[in-house]
């Protein structure tokens, strides 16, 4: 229990980081942004994190042409070792999660039709228990990471691939969370049917096919930097 205990704290306490870093990314974004568009910079924060999502979109609808070019841009590319070992970071954990997700969809979910309701509430509640080590945490540090290849970005990689990686990590937690998860526990209170698995199966689709691209757009991304010549 213990043991148990200490992984949970651990993963709460790296999903904390991951959601604080894209806060913060997000935050010095709309500072530099207002600030080369002649705006009040906190004024587009404040807008941005007082109205998450309108915001936004009111920002980026009514937002004038750059006017200067600042020095305190905060994504500026770079060639340093940093950047390459925060990419090589990301690919290493971008198609573990790959193999892993897609193991899970043609071998061990199939499988679970195999369990009778005597047998399945066993399985949920040891599941979180072992799923821990060679899932969760990965993961969480699979988003972090996504998070820092905005800010340490090779300079032949452009800005648009780490900012869709890191928003598509939180799409995906918040996924697996409110849609996946609740239907995995509904579906073993009665054991694993066809029907329900069938149901589970294709919902995690939607995960195999986001992993996938990911990890597509991240070899993409390490293609560019390797063959893109250094000035």
């Amino acid at each position: 229990m213990f043991s148990l205990g200490l992984m949970r704290a651990g993963l709460l306490a790296l999903l904390a980081a991951f959601v604080i870093l894209l806060l913060v990314t997000i935050a010095r974004w709309a500072y530099a942004d207002g600030s080369r568009r002649g705006k009040s910079e906190w004024l587009i924060v404040l807008l941005i994190f007082l109205l998450p999502v309108v915001g936004w979109l009111i920002w980026l609808g009514i937002r004038p042409p750059i006017q200067k070019e600042t020095t305190s841009r905060i994504f500026v590319p770079s060639d340093g070792a940093l950047s390459t070992w925060v990419l090589l970071w990301n690919v290493a954990l971008g198609w573990y999660m790959v193999g892993l997700v897609w193991v899970g969809q043609l071998v061990v979910y199939p499988m679970r039709v195999f369990l009778g309701p005597e047998h399945a509430a066993a399985y949920v509640a040891k599941y979180p228990e072992y799923i821990a080590i060679p899932v969760l945490i990965p993961n969480l540090l699979l988003a972090v990471a996504a998070v820092l290849l905005i800010w340490f970005r090779p300079r032949a990689v452009p800005s648009w691939p780490p900012w869709t990686g890191a928003l598509l990590s939180l799409v995906l937690f918040v996924l697996v969370f409110t849609l996946y998860v609740p239907l995995q526990m509904e579906a073993a209170k009665h054991g694993f049917t066809e029907a329900a698995n069938a149901k589970l199966l294709r919902i995690h689709w939607t995960r195999v096919a986001a992993d996938t691209a990911y990890g597509l757009l991240l070899l993409w991304m390490a293609a560019r930097t390797i063959y893109t010549p250094r000035e």
